[in-house]
């Protein structure tokens, strides 16, 4: 194998133009990781959001999340015109599940605030079903540690 170094890249944005329809490769900067990136194709209304989104699956937080930034990242992805949000994980879904991941951080965040060190908190209803359940209280103690620092 042959690592290869990419030909081009981009700051902020880059249209890259086909035969028949124009993508749009973009970031608003890190939400979940410092590279976030998307992949927008207009004419289709898909987008391809990589780890900024998860579908019906607990998303993850890391020590270079930041839930604030991704939160307000999600936000303006939901003002474009999509019918097909293609996530990191989990199944093809709409702009409906970005609107959930918004809601999740909030909601986590919230829950992270008002809770003690050493309590393990139940998962919300409207999550239980989402796969990768293990990943919701580590995420809760995460929040808990951007919170106090």
């Amino acid at each position: 194998m042959e690592l290869v170094l990419p030909s081009h890249t981009f700051n902020n944005e880059i249209t890259l133009q086909g035969t028949k329809l124009s993508a749009k490769l973009f970031t608003l900067g890190g939400g979940h990781s410092y590279c976030d990136a998307m992949l927008y194709i207009p004419d289709e209304k898909v987008i391809f959001m990589g780890d900024l989104l998860f579908v019906n699956c607990h998303p993850t937080f890391f020590e270079e999340s930041d839930p604030v930034k991704w939160s307000s990242i999600l936000k303006k992805v939901e003002r474009l015109e999509i019918d097909v949000s293609v996530p990191g994980h989990g199944p093809t879904g709409t702009k409906e599940d970005i609107s959930k991941i918004i809601n999740y951080i909030s909601e986590l965040t919230s829950i992270a605030e008002k809770s003690n060190q050493n309590e393990d908190i139940e998962i919300p209803e409207i999550y239980k079903d989402w796969s990768s359940p293990e990943i919701y209280q580590q995420n809760i103690e995460r929040l808990r540690a951007l919170l106090t620092n």
